[in-house]
């Protein structure tokens, strides 16, 4: 008998999978898994690959986007969020650059408006959500009038570093809109986030060329949904 476990369970990997799949797996016994464990694992893997001061190029603000809607980005980044605060002191911001209901749900609404005289109007508009953790909205990062790609988004980024040590910032997909490579170009990078069974080979390819089209630093795939066990060319290539 085949046991199946659909979790929110982040891999990292370089490698963007042929065909994103997920197939039934024999276990010996299911109690033989610690699915939160091994997520725990994973999120530290990720922290310190892409925030760590011991790495090359460690990253302060970084992009988090899915191929297509509804890819479980904004719970995924409050978990790195999580996580981050507690390997390091500092304050992390999560930036909604999405107006979406998924992030709502997750981060709740902030009815905050910007003083753009302020030399600390985005973290005075901010809402702490956690212990070291904010929450910025959409409304408050993108100005209610929504501009342009342009020099106002390359400002706020600017605030962000200046008003917290670490930026999440929640993009929208990267199949519907050029905003996440166009704000990966301006941060440290962009993470993408492929579902296992849904997100597809060309998709993926797709959208890695977009961000090398934008110059946006490439800082590796999570795959989330992922059934258990993970095959063993999986793990060769992390």
């Amino acid at each position: 008998m085949s046991t199946r476990v659909a979790s929110l369970i982040p891999t990292l990997t370089d490698t963007l999978f042929g065909e994103i799949e997920e197939q039934d797996v024999a276990l010996p016994s299911a109690q033989d898994w610690d699915l939160e464990r091994f997520a725990e694992e994973q999120l530290r893997f990720l922290v310190g690959r892409i925030f760590s001061p011991g790495v090359p190029h460690p990253a302060r603000q970084v992009v988090v986007t899915g191929i297509e809607r509804n890819a479980g980005v904004a719970g995924l980044v409050m978990r790195i969020a999580e996580t981050l605060t507690q390997y390091s002191p500092g304050v992390v911001c999560v930036v909604n650059a999405e107006s979406r209901t998924e992030s709502e749900a997750c981060y709740g609404r902030t009815a905050a408006t910007p003083s753009p005289e302020s030399s600390d109007a985005l973290r005075r508009s901010s809402r702490q959500i956690a212990d070291r953790i904010w929450h910025l909205p959409c409304d408050v990062f993108l100005g209610a009038d929504r501009p342009q790609y342009g020099s106002r988004w390359q400002e706020r980024l600017k605030r962000l570093r200046r008003e917290f040590d670490y930026s999440l910032v929640v993009g929208p997909p990267v199949e519907r809109s050029g905003q996440s490579a166009f704000l990966g170009n301006l941060a440290d990078g962009v993470i993408l986030v492929l579902r296992a069974r849904t997100t597809r080979k060309l998709s993926a390819q797709r959208a890695k060329a977009m961000l090398k089209s934008a110059h946006a630093r490439f800082l590796g795939a999570v795959l989330v949904e992922r059934t258990f066990p993970i095959p063993e060319k999986i793990y060769r290539s992390l």
